[in-house]
């Protein structure tokens, strides 16, 4: 077996045994069925006249698993973070914490190699968790309350009902893309995290500046206005557009293009620190 994929595996399993990194899993299994069997039995229709403001008419049941899974996921994005950087921020600092370092950098293995190894099983936990909350919400959801079309909105794009044969697809290319704007988070706590010794400093570190950044998205003022077209938190609902047709090209492409650089520039920084980073214990 490769190398890289040993560590990997090695740093998987690592990760999956500290009691962080289940949490996430933790809150949202709870969570979640909470939610749905709430508006079960709350009327049914309250779920809906919120999401949409009350300002269509239903023509039939669209309060369905099908729109559970989306709502989910158009609710929670904006938490889901927090919980990201419960595992990411212990990764580097978790080290350091138990005093391993020295013990790991014995072996046969670069700390580029290592780095790496580390950053892709950060890829791994992530998408693990985002697709868990899927397959959770469509599981409770389709079991309670079934199939049917999905109906979708957007603040700007309008609103849209997607018929039902088609909803799988779309919902696996939200969440897969939902999936992969969040690893720009928890990249961020990553690399927070390589500073330090305690996971506690990435977890707040990492939220502090999402903070600062959702901030700048909700005050209307003209310098953050300015500001907002290059911050990645601008884009973290590029997942909701592609329930739509008539998107601009030009918004995709400037949407990969500063979530790619900003997951670039915290990936190579982190490694840069790590290089150099002086071990001592």
């Amino acid at each position: 077996m490769n190398l890289l994929v040993r560590l990997i595996l090695i740093e998987c399993i690592k990760m999956f045994s500290r009691w962080r990194t289940w949490i996430g899993f933790l809150i949202l299994t709870i969570l979640i069925p909470l939610i749905i069997i709430a508006a079960h039995y709350s009327g049914m229709e309250q779920p809906l006249d919120n999401f949409g403001g009350g300002r269509f008419i239903r023509t039939g049941d669209l309060l369905n698993g099908w729109f559970f899974s989306y709502f989910i996921l158009n609710t929670l994005w904006i938490h889901i973070p927090f919980l990201l950087t419960f595992a990411a921020g212990d990764l580097f600092a978790g080290e350091g914490a138990e005093g391993t370092w020295r013990l790991i950098l014995v072996r046969p293995v670069s700390r580029a190699m290592l780095f790496w190894a580390k950053w892709l099983a950060n890829g791994v936990y992530t998408f693990a968790l985002i697709f868990y909350m899927g397959a959770v919400t469509l599981i409770v959801g389709l079991l309670i309350e079934g199939t049917g079309d999905l109906f979708v909105v957007h603040p700007d794009l309008g609103m849209r009902i997607i018929e039902g044969k088609f909803v799988f697809w779309y919902l696996l290319r939200a969440y897969a893309i939902g999936a992969a704007t969040m690893l720009i988070i928890s990249t961020l706590a990553l690399f927070f995290s390589v500073f330090v010794s305690n996971a506690i400093g990435p977890i707040i570190g990492a939220m502090g500046l999402m903070i600062i950044f959702f901030l700048i998205e909700l005050l209307d003022f003209t310098l953050f206005k300015t500001i907002r077209p290059v911050l990645f938190t601008h884009y973290l609902d590029v997942w909701n557009t592609t329930f739509f047709t008539d998107v601009a090209p030009a918004y995709y492409v400037r949407a990969l293009g500063v979530q790619l650089s900003t997951l670039l520039i915290l990936s190579f920084a982190a490694f840069f620190v790590f290089r150099r980073k002086e071990i001592l214990s």
